[in-house]
Parts: structure tokens; C-alpha cells; sequence
């Protein structure tokens, strides 16, 4: 009837429903539910459905949350499309509530240690899959639809089930697959968020999402410069939970536009990259670091991104048992911010002793390159290399020079990158009447404001 009331609430885990004509209460009725989840879902359709029966939706004043009330007056005044909209939203909403629910976490520790022991084949992948999704576990329904070639659909299923699956709702979070399972996890920056790396990694690494996960790939901290917290406590969890089994860890996901470089200090890591066996690739970006040792038999590849390079790092690097390192990228910085690498530093470096498989060198974002290249030139490593970066900073007429008079001793690499300098037009005849195998296509030029060149990150 025109003058029926219908309202419900959520009281804890009980809906409380009341209904009767507009003007008193003809009954009240408490229908306990299995949980406030639960209780919440059940009130959500039970609003859907009166809004389809062409009732309307007030919240008067006095009602607390989660109160609604729906009756029939004055709804010749109500656009009934927007009503039909609200509904469906509403029915959609419960459905996705109730799809949350209904999700369980299945774990059977004889299939994962059978998916561990063969990454490369996807049958053990598969079986794993199909039982995970006899259990309810969306995990399974993740890994179907990314091996049937539907990754939206994928997105979708972990989007909503992200919570449950990962330990926390935000921050958003991009996964890495291989046979349908997470197996690598970017995170974003905190921006102007509360929460703190190491927080989300210990959730991440002790979650569902986390059995398999092997790559990690970070930015800040947290919000601002991350200087306050430094990178010690998300290392620390990673070695505790997954230090056998990470493989790759990239901690630069940041520009400047999130942070000048040498604001960011990444802190002391003494005692923990021993604990890191797996490990394979590893970039590090920031202002100084303390390594300890450092002891990775596994790692193939290190790129450390600096604006402030100092002797005390160049010497640990110096040290460093890494017996399978191919790919070794060094950025400098500038003078001006006190990178003054000298030769008793760079020396034990070039003996290559320690780096007995080094094919690619970078001795980037650097303005020491007359400190560097003789070194370079006389030494043990050279003649191992397949390619050599020297490209983002300051190599001009000097350096042009050296390397002319020193071609023979470069003519084996596949590659010498001198993108991002400042070469001109004479430099680079120069060079390549010596060099075939120079890169030299982009270059800059010399800043007249300020009176000198500059590396491509300086601050």
C-alpha cells in the first residue's frame, strides 16, 4: 500500500527489520546472521528488492548508518530510472560481497613442493590449478583464466578477492605470472598513503599470493624521501620469509618526480644479502649504502643507480664474492656532490677476481671518466667483456681523445654506449672513424647558463 514503511539495519551480526503502515509500527523481527559481513550482505538485497517493488530510499536524520528505510510516498517525484540503476548497483554490490564470502584459502603442501621442483614444466601448475578450484580458492580460478588467455578476467577475480588473497586491500599491486601463479609482485610508491614498505612486504610474503612469489619489485619506503625508515626492516622480513626463494629484488621504482636520488638513503644491510642464496638480479637505487658482505653465488646481474657514489661502496663492491655476476652497472654522480672515485677503489674492480663471468660493465652517470678509463683500459677485465656502458654523463674532447688513441683495445666489444653525453659532431667522426661499434646517436649539449656539463642524475 502507498503508506507501507519497510526499514532494516545492521546491529553487529543481526538484521534488525521493522515494517507497517507509514504512521506506527505493526512488527519488528531480528534475523541473526552468520557474521556482520553476512548481515550486511542480506540487508543490501533485501534494499534491492524494495527498490524493484517501486520502493523508494530515505535516510532520515535520525537513523544511524546502515539504516535504510524505504516507503512508497511521493514517488511520482523520483526519476525511476535512477531507482533501477540504484537497485542494480545494489544487487551487484551484494553479489560481489557474497562472491568475497563465499572465497576460501586451500593450501596442500605436496602440490607446491611438486610446482617448486619443476618452474619450467606447467602440468604440476595445472593440477595444482584445478584443485585449488575444487576448494573454492580464487587462486584457482586466477590461474585458469590466465592460461585460457583471458587476463582481464584474472584482473577482475584478483581485484576482488585482493584483500583475502594478499593480506590488505591497498595499496593496488601489480603480479608477475608463470602457469597461472603470482610468482613476482610491483609495488607502487606511498605517495600521500600512511602505510610503510615493510609492512605490506611482510603481509604480501606471509599471504596466499606469496607461496610462490620469487621476484619483488619496489620504490620509496615510504611516503616522502624514505629516508626516516630506510630499506633494513623490508629486507629483514624478505630474508626471514623468502630468502631461498627470492630471485630477483629491484628496490628503484621511483623517478625524480618522486624523489631526488640523493635524498633516498638506503640505509645499512650489514649481515643480511649473505642470507639471499637465489638470488639473481639485483638493483639498488639511492643515496649511500653500508652492504656488510657480500656473498650471492647466484646473482647474474647488479645495477646500482647513484648520484653520490663514494669510495667506502666502491671498496665493499671490491670485495664481493658474486662468482656468476654477467651484468655490472656503476652510476657515479657528480663531483659537486663529493664522487671522487679514486684509483686505489676502482683498481681491485677492474682486476675483475671476483667477477669471473662479467660480460657487461657500466661505468654510467659518471664525471670521472679521465679517473676511470685509464684503469680501464690496462686492466683484467676488458678483455672479457662483450660490452661496456659509459653512457649519461660527461664524456667529451678528452675522453674522445683517450679513446681514439686506446682503440685497438676496444675494437673486441660488441658495444661501447656513449648515448647521453656530450659529443659533438667532430667527436663522433672521430670515434667512429676508429670504432664501429660506438653508440653514439643521442647526445646533449653543453649547458652556457651554468658553464659546464653535468651527469644525467646529479641530485
Amino acid at each position: 500500500m502507498p503508506g507501507d514503511f519497510f526499514e532494516v539495519r545492521v546491529e553487529g551480526t543481526q538484521l534488525v527489520v521493522r515494517f507497517g503502515p507509514r504512521d506506527r509500527i505493526v512488527s519488528e523481527r531480528i534475523r541473526p546472521q552468520a557474521s556482520e559481513l553476512a548481515a550486511n550482505s542480506e540487508m543490501e538485497r533485501l534494499i534491492s528488492t524494495h527498490l524493484e517493488r517501486e520502493y523508494s530510499e530515505v535516510f532520515p536524520d535520525q537513523v544511524v548508518p546502515r539504516t535504510a528505510v524505504v516507503h512508497t510516498a511521493a514517488l511520482d517525484e523520483l526519476d525511476r530510472k535512477e531507482l533501477r540503476d540504484l537497485a542494480k548497483a545494489r544487487a551487484l554490490a551484494a553479489d560481489l560481497e557474497r562472491q568475497r564470502a563465499r572465497a576460501t584459502i586451500a593450501s596442500e603442501p605436496s602440490l607446491e613442493a611438486e610446482c617448486r621442483a619443476a618452474r619450467t614444466d606447467p602440468a604440476p601448475w595445472a593440477v595444482y590449478a584445478d584443485w585449488l578450484m575444487q576448494q573454492g580458492d580464487p587462486r584457482g580460478e586466477i590461474a585458469a583464466s590466465l592460461n585460457g588467455g583471458q587476463p582481464s578476467l584474472a584482473k577482475q577475480v584478483f581485484e576482488l578477492h585482493q584483500a583475502k588473497l594478499c593480506g590488505f586491500a591497498e595499496p593496488a599491486i601489480d603480479l608477475q605470472y608463470r602457469h597461472g601463479f603470482a610468482i613476482g609482485a610491483t609495488i607502487p610508491n606511498p605517495g600521500d598513503a600512511s602505510w610503510k614498505l615493510h609492512q605490506v612486504v611482510a603481509a604480501l610474503l606471509a599471504s596466499p599470493v606469496g607461496t610462490f612469489l620469487e621476484e619483488l619489485r619496489c620504490g620509496l619506503t615510504e611516503s616522502g624521501s624514505g629516508a626516516e625508515l630506510g630499506w633494513r626492516p623490508t629486507l629483514e622480513t624478505i630474508v626471514e620469509s623468502h630468502g631461498d626463494q627470492l630471485r630477483v629484488l629491484h628496490l628503484d621504482r621511483y623517478t625524480y618526480d618522486d624523489t631526488m636520488m640523493h635524498w633516498v638513503d638506503m640505509g645499512d644491510w650489514s649481515g643480511l644479502l649473505d642470507h639471499l642464496p637465489a638470488l639473481e638480479d639485483l638493483r639498488v637505487r639511492g643515496d649511500q649504502v653500508a652492504y656488510g658482505s657480500i656473498d650471492l653465488p647466484s646473482l647474474r646481474s647488479f645495477v646500482r643507480q647513484s648520484c653520490t657514489m663514494r669510495n667506502e661502496e666502491l671498496a665493499q663492491l671490491a670485495r664481493a664474492r658474486w662468482p656468476s655476476l654477467d651484468h655490472l652497472e656503476l652510476w657515479f654522480g657528480s663531483a659537486e656532490y663529493g664522487v671522487d672515485p679514486e684509483v686505489e677503489h676502482i683498481r681491485p674492480l677492474l682486476v675483475g677476481k671476483n667477477m669471473p663471468r662479467l660480460r657487461h660493465l657500466g661505468l654510467v652517470n659518471c664525471d670521472a671518466h679521465m679517473t676511470l678509463l685509464p684503469e680501464l683500459a690496462r686492466s683484467q677485465v676488458l678483455p672479457r667483456l662483450d660490452s661496456l656502458d659509459l653512457s649519461k654523463g660527461t664524456f667529451g674532447h678528452d675522453e674522445t681523445a683517450f679513446l681514439v688513441e686506446h682503440a685497438p683495445s676496444f675494437r673486441h666489444l660488441a658495444s661501447i654506449d656513449l648515448e647521453d653525453n656530450f659529443l659533438d659532431a667532430s667527436d663522433i667522426a672521430r670515434l667512429r672513424g676508429v670504432l664501429d661499434n660506438v653508440i653514439v646517436t643521442s647526445q646533449r649539449i653543453d649547458d652556457e647558463d651554468a658553464g659546464h656539463r653535468y651527469v644525467v642524475e646529479y641530485e
